[in-house]
């Protein structure tokens, strides 16, 4: 029995996304056994260098979210 994930060519392009974007930043998740999704957490610096998560179901999703969250705090 695998418990790991498989990223999707979306996921993947959206963590290029990420890091052409973003100097630095952090991608971590959790998966209960016996699942079929798990939790993607996402956590960056905005503009200002303040550390901005953000968390969903989808990694692509996320790093979405988490940019346009660091676009609205400029």
């Amino acid at each position: 029995m695998s418990i790991g994930v498989t990223l999707s060519q979306q996921d993947l392009e959206a963590v290029h996304t990420l890091f052409l974007k973003r100097w630095s930043a952090s991608i971590s998740n959790w998966k209960e056994r016996n699942t079929d999704y798990c939790v993607w957490i996402v956590n960056c610096p905005d503009s200002v260098g303040n550390q901005i998560t953000t968390t969903g179901t989808s990694l692509a999703d996320a790093i979405d979210k988490i940019l346009q969250e660091s676009i609205k705090l400029r």
